[in-house]
């Protein structure tokens, strides 16, 4: 069997441009909040979300996955002052879907709290600092409006999930990058195959 040189130039060159798209696939991270414990109360389930956020790095591109009990937690995303004073009576956004993802678009800080009574007082409030996106790294726009009708501060996009709580990960591919890192495997697998048989 003889292998054609444009055959393998072409498959190294397609290879190498597949390799280049995993890693603009993998610099969105999804932080899922609390981990294992997720959104609770701190005593309930043992996380400090101050420390929490402080072992991650949030940039723009990246999400955070609030899973939690809508019966007895809910998501407020609120201004600096409200959750310095554990106080929500103008949240910028609520959600209370007991899984809710929030795509960061935009460098700064954001502050979320659970607006349940005396929660935020217990400590199931987070504050996060969000970096710029790395470089080559896809940035999403923000939407105009949550999932409850409200006018979202700029920079947060929430993307309301249906069902269970997926496992607690900090994997950084989301699964559209794993379907398009298959179907590329496949196409390499593919091209190599004609090139051998050639």
């Amino acid at each position: 069997m003889a292998v054609k040189s444009g055959s393998v130039s072409g498959c190294i060159a397609f290879v190498a441009a597949f390799c280049l798209s995993l890693i603009r696939c993998s610099f969105a991270i999804e932080h899922v909040v609390g981990e294992a414990a997720g959104w609770t109360l701190p005593s309930f389930g043992h996380v400090n979300y101050t420390a929490w956020a402080a072992n991650h790095t949030f940039r723009v591109g990246d999400s955070l996955l609030f899973n939690y009990r809508p019966d007895i937690h809910n998501v407020l995303l609120v201004t600096r002052s409200d959750y310095r004073a554990c106080s929500s009576p103008n949240p910028v956004a609520t959600f209370d879907n007991g899984k809710t993802t929030m795509s960061l678009t935009s460098v700064g800080s954001k502050y979320y709290m659970c607006g349940v009574a005396g929660h935020c007082g217990l400590g199931q409030k987070l504050a996060i600092m969000v970096l710029p996106a790395e470089s080559g790294s896809p940035v999403p726009s923000p939407m105009s409006g949550g999932p409850t009708g409200s006018l979202l501060a700029p920079g947060i996009s929430p993307s309301p999930s249906k069902g269970p709580a997926a496992a607690p990960s900090n994997s950084g591919t989301s699964i559209g990058c794993a379907l398009f890192f298959n179907l590329m495997i496949g196409v390499v697998g593919a091209i190599l195959n004609s090139s051998l048989q050639l």
